[in-house]
């Protein structure tokens, strides 16, 4: 049974190994463990990595307060940061992950290292941007508007209409008053809703 077991874990691994990234960090960032799949999605050997920051990984319209505040949650918080990172592979060519970073703990309670696991998301965050722009071409207001999770998805004109900046700008009592007069909502605008 034992021995079913350690094979199962084996081969498990090597799907994990082929298809996750996964990268082991220093307190400072210094990468001192990738997998093969880390390799393979970056175009970088190893070699290439191992003593090197993360940073090599950076893409330009990643803004440098975004890897601030993920360190913040990482290291002052000694919590588990999640989100997507755009970052650029060694052939200049951009790939977006969604990654999980997470502090290691030695005995004392101090961090001893961390361990990142990137997926890449590449496809569904270039079909993200395709829809933002389809949307942002319309002349006409549309909004997507689930009644548990609320506003899903707005166009510029939308943002517009009630003056807003982002879709993060609109607050509880302002999705509350678009349920409420969905009806009346939808005669103004292209609202789509969901159940």
């Amino acid at each position: 049974m034992l021995n079913h077991v350690g094979t199962y874990i084996g081969q498990s691994n090597r799907h994990v190994d082929k298809d996750v990234m996964i990268s082991y960090s220093d307190v400072n960032g210094i990468i001192t463990y990738v997998n093969d799949a880390f390799c393979n999605n970056t175009g970088y050997t190893r070699e290439e990595l191992i003593g090197r920051s993360h940073s090599i990984l950076r893409h330009a319209d990643t803004p440098k307060r975004f890897y601030k505040e993920m360190w913040s949650v990482i290291s002052k918080q000694k919590s588990t940061w999640k989100g997507k990172i755009k970052n650029k592979k060694k052939d200049g060519s951009e790939y977006v992950v969604e990654a999980i970073i997470t502090p290691v703990f030695n005995t004392s309670g101090e961090t001893d290292f961390y361990i990142s696991i990137h997926h890449d998301v590449t496809l569904s965050y270039e079909e993200e941007l395709l829809n933002l722009t389809i949307l942002n071409l319309q002349d006409n207001p549309i909004a997507i508007i689930h009644k548990r999770k609320g506003l899903i998805r707005v166009n510029s004109t939308f943002l517009e209409l009630f003056d807003k900046k982002d879709i993060r700008s609109f607050d509880c009592i302002d999705m509350l008053e678009m349920i409420v007069n969905m009806d009346e909502l939808e005669t103004q605008a292209n609202i789509v809703t969901g159940k």
